[in-house]
């Protein structure tokens, strides 16, 4: 419930953000925050997973490890620090880019010590400590960063309010990793500093290179078209991002512990799982491709604006490669927990490879309709190699042949009502019409079988409210 909580209240003060910024200025903030996500890969340097991983098998060696992180990621962050200085360097941008990055970049030290504590409490399973801090701060930085701009302090008071409330989640973490009885051990031992960096390292270039690949169009736009146009670009991602958010990432996590398992079983249980799960996926993903390619304009327009329209023509493309990225996490999780990272990067480097040329081919003659672009294309290059790393069931050629016409019918059942009410009614409504519509042409034609509706039920009992549901399922299946 905190995880939806706290990241519903996220989503929505970014709607409200491009509203209170305007096009320039949410370009600019589209393009730091962009920056200081790929910058955050540097400081974590993929320690906390190993962190995770390591203490919750070896509890008694906690001490150890939060010792050699608190010496290592600050002196990471200021590394990040001054790499994202270079980068705005040699990118072209200009005076007040450079100066806002400068402040904003402060985040990549401040967080690394709560991130450090989060890892802790993670590994001695006390979830509800993170959960608790997560709320508490998204709810304080929204409250900062809203009274800073309602003061007219523009970018500088809303990057000084996010600062803010990054040393709140901070001290909050430390106070919570106190409190539990946790505490760094020293002398700092070489070995455990020489582990992180060993285990860490391909982590942290693969996780460089996958943010890179999402960012990179934010991050080339500013300085080949424009802080406006980059607006647009911010804006269009921003529903995108929560689509992922609700219909992948989620599933994703609770599916994690089976893959893992199936994993050390045989590899052709894991492929089955991943290929009906990708068919889920589609099933799932289709219905928002469609309605919000179809009202992209109109739904830019109330959102966040008359002057962020020239955002749908980029959000109707942009939908699209959200279907292929959904696609893309199933694979990249199953080449994780089959222990392939290094196929992994070798396919996201193609992939960022691709995305930096189209980039610089395309946004400079067809604007951000050229950044969307470049986006589904290198995101459909990465997905064709991952797809290609695992065996297809037996019969999954001629089940694909079935299900994908059966799909098909139902979003073009779909995008005729949407194409037919987005004049007329608002998006929400023509949505409340045509999902049902969707709904029951994919329960009509049967496009759903038996181990995808097998699926759901075992991710609906991951859930918290799982049990409840699933019974009340139960309760009215049974009655009838």
């Amino acid at each position: 419930m905190s995880d939806v909580v706290s990241k519903g209240t996220f989503f929505l003060w970014q709607l409200l953000l491009a509203r209170w910024l305007g096009d320039a200025g949410y370009g600019i903030y589209g393009t730091i925050g962009a920056l200081i996500v790929v910058g955050g890969s540097i400081v974590d340097f993929g320690m906390g997973l190993i962190v995770v991983r390591e203490v919750s098998k070896r509890p008694r060696d906690a001490g150890r490890f939060l010792a050699a992180t608190l010496a290592i990621q600050p002196l990471l962050a200021v590394a990040g620090y001054v790499g994202l200085g270079l980068a705005a360097w040699l990118l072209g941008y200009d005076a007040e880019l450079r100066s806002l990055l400068s402040l904003a970049a402060a985040s990549l030290l401040i967080n690394a010590v709560g991130n450090i504590c989060h890892n802790q409490l993670i590994a001695a399973e006390r979830m509800d400590l993170p959960a608790a801090i997560s709320v508490v701060h998204v709810l304080s930085l929204v409250g900062l960063a809203a009274t800073a701009l309602w003061m007219g302090t523009g970018l500088r008071g809303l990057y000084i309010a996010t600062l803010a409330a990054g040393a709140l989640r901070s001290g909050l973490y430390w106070f919570a990793l106190s409190w539990t009885g946790r505490a760094a051990v020293g002398p700092l031992d070489r070995a455990t500093v020489r582990e992180l960096f060993q285990s860490g390292l391909p982590l942290a270039v693969m996780a460089f290179l996958t943010l890179s690949c999402m960012h990179i169009d934010k991050v080339l736009t500013v300085a080949l078209v424009g802080k406006e146009p980059a607006g647009h670009l911010a804006a269009a991602a921003v529903i995108p991002f929560g689509v992922v958010q609700l219909l992948n990432t989620t599933i994703l996590v609770a599916i994690l512990p089976v893959m893992a398992r199936l994993a050390k079983e045989t590899g052709q249980a894991l492929s089955r799982l991943i290929a009906v799960l990708s068919l889920l996926t589609v099933a799932l993903g289709l219905p928002a491709a469609v309605l919000i390619s179809g009202m992209a304009t109109t739904l830019c327009a109330w959102l966040f604006g008359d002057e962020f329209l020239p955002a749908g023509r980029a959000l109707r493309i942009l939908i699209w490669y959200t279907s292929l990225a959904m696609l893309v996490n199933i694979y990249s999780q199953g080449l994780i927990v089959q222990n392939r990272q290094s196929r992994l990067m070798a396919f996201r480097t193609v992939g960022l490879f691709f995305a930096v040329m189209l980039n610089l081919a395309l946004l400079p003659r067809l604007g951000i309709v050229g950044a969307a672009t470049a986006s589904f294309v290198s995101e459909a290059v990465v997905l064709a190699m991952m797809a290609g790393s695992f065996t297809a069931p037996p019969d999954w050629w001629t089940r694909i042949k079935r299900t994908g016409s059966r799909l098909a019918l139902a979003a073009l059942g779909l995008a005729a009502v949407t194409w037919w009410l987005r004049d007329y009614m608002h998006p929400l409504l023509v949505g409340a019409v045509g999902l049902p519509i969707y709904a029951a042409l994919i329960y009509g034609t049967g496009a759903i079988g038996t181990e995808e509706k097998d699926l759901v039920r075992r991710l609906v009992a991951a859930t918290p409210a799982g049990g409840v549901i699933l019974g009340w399922l139960n309760r009215g299946h049974c009655d009838q």
